[in-house]
């Protein structure tokens, strides 16, 4: 029984993927570790999350090309201006966008180009 048990093992472990031995389970989760530790992290994670609606990335998309207000937005996207604003408020909250008073009006513009980062950051990883 153990000579079977035995050869089972051996069997396992040349030709069980490399992915699936502990060591290497290790490596990575203390790399997820890092990742998760890592002060870019909760940054990005709000990047994210604010861009995950289509409209938010429509508005990002739009301030990242000019400064805009929210009646104008509003208009373009043929949406009420509370909407808008609520969307804004979310762009506001990830620190993508910024606004600037401008009379009456607060016209809003991108604070970090979050797509060129983005792009970078996936072009660093490729290497």
């Amino acid at each position: 029984m153990n000579e079977q048990k035995d050869r089972v093992q051996e069997f396992l472990n040349e030709f069980e993927p490399g992915c699936l031995k502990t060591p290497y389970i290790e490596k990575m989760r203390a790399l997820l570790n890092t990742i998760r530790n890592d002060k870019d992290f909760k940054g990005d994670l709000a990047y994210y999350t604010a861009l995950s609606n289509d409209i938010r990335l429509l508005i990002y998309k739009l301030l990242s090309q000019e400064s805009l207000c929210t009646c104008a937005l509003a208009q373009i996207l043929e949406m009420t201006e509370g909407s808008v604003s609520h969307h804004m408020k979310k762009l506001e909250q990830a620190q993508l966008i910024i606004g600037q008073k401008k009379g009456r009006y607060t016209m809003y513009s991108t604070k970090v180009n979050f797509l060129k980062k983005f792009e970078q950051d996936v072009e660093r990883d490729s290497i």
